[in-house]
């Protein structure tokens, strides 16, 4: 599908697909000494750069519970961080509280948006918005803070979790 966009001039935002999203367990940051998660992001920089080199491990050899990295000329943007599946899932307001249906346990997710069509998209949708529309964070409990932003490739949040 992408090679027929791009043989019919169709590039930036309107190329398909346009998103990726991969889910994982926390564990893929350490799997392998780290060198999983490093073979998950190449590959799909590959979809967009097949001849894209390896994408450097952090320099403290650990990946952050947060990051973006991104083309520096605006092809594409991979941002990842990890969330606690119990906040995910169908909401409900009742009485002016909203009420969370979502996974009974705790359970920590990594989740990774690719946006192959700018390189800031992945970014805006992981760590910028505070609330979807169907689902406006009014509460929080303590330690439930939204993510910081990365600006320049991978790097940690400013929050704790």
């Amino acid at each position: 599908m992408r090679e027929r966009d791009i043989a019919n001039g169709r590039t930036g935002q309107f190329i398909r697909p346009r998103w990726m999203v991969w889910e994982n367990v926390p564990g893929a940051f350490s799997s392998n000494k780290g060198a999983d998660f490093q073979t998950v992001l190449t590959e799909i920089v590959k979809i967009v750069e097949p001849n894209a080199p390896t994408v450097p491990m952090p320099k403290n050899g650990k990946w952050s519970k947060s990051g973006c990295i991104y083309d520096e000329m605006g092809r594409w943007s991979i941002a990842w961080r990890v969330h606690d599946a119990q906040f995910w899932g169908a909401t409900q307001e009742v009485d002016g509280r909203v009420l969370n249906r979502g996974t009974p346990q705790r359970r920590k997710r990594i989740a990774l948006v690719a946006d192959f069509g700018s390189g800031i998209g992945a970014s805006e949708v992981l760590f910028e918005r505070n609330g979807l529309s169907w689902n406006p964070q009014t509460e929080r409990e303590e330690g439930q803070a939204i993510a910081g932003r990365s600006e320049d490739g991978t790097g940690e949040s400013d929050q704790s979790g």
